[in-house]
């Protein structure tokens, strides 16, 4: 358990739930939920001291839908990160390399973009 000020033993004032599970000697995943049972952040690193982040990791908002996810790699954003709106849908694709931002796409954009063409396409 958690609060604002780290690791608590106190039930009445933890905001928190830590779950840490070992998958292998490189490989662990920290699960943050809020008190009321709803994930917060889920991360994935590739050593026991939990400080560098290597894989899969995702953010959630208070009801717990994701409000973010993608790929680290050594502490580096890497590939393809997606930011979602309060009702998960992909908003924009944030596309790095070595924590560098190479793009960003507006989903919504694209999406009206590529229905206009498949309309046009089809009005032929």
């Amino acid at each position: 358990m958690a609060d604002d000020k780290g690791i608590t033993t106190d039930k009445n004032i933890a905001k928190y739930l830590i779950v840490v599970k070992k998958y292998n000697d490189s490989t662990y995943e920290r699960m943050d939920y809020f008190f009321n049972g709803s994930a917060q952040q889920k991360s994935t690193f590739r050593d026991s001291t939990l400080t560098i982040l290597n894989g899969y990791y995702a953010d959630f908002n208070d009801k717990g839908n994701i409000s973010s996810e993608g790929q680290y790699r050594n502490n580096k954003k890497e590939g393809s990160w997606y930011l979602y709106n309060n009702t998960t849908h992909a908003q924009f694709e944030y596309k790095y390399q070595l924590d560098s931002l190479l793009s960003i796409v507006d989903l919504d954009s694209l999406d009206k973009e590529n229905k206009k063409i498949k309309k046009d396409t089809t009005d032929n």
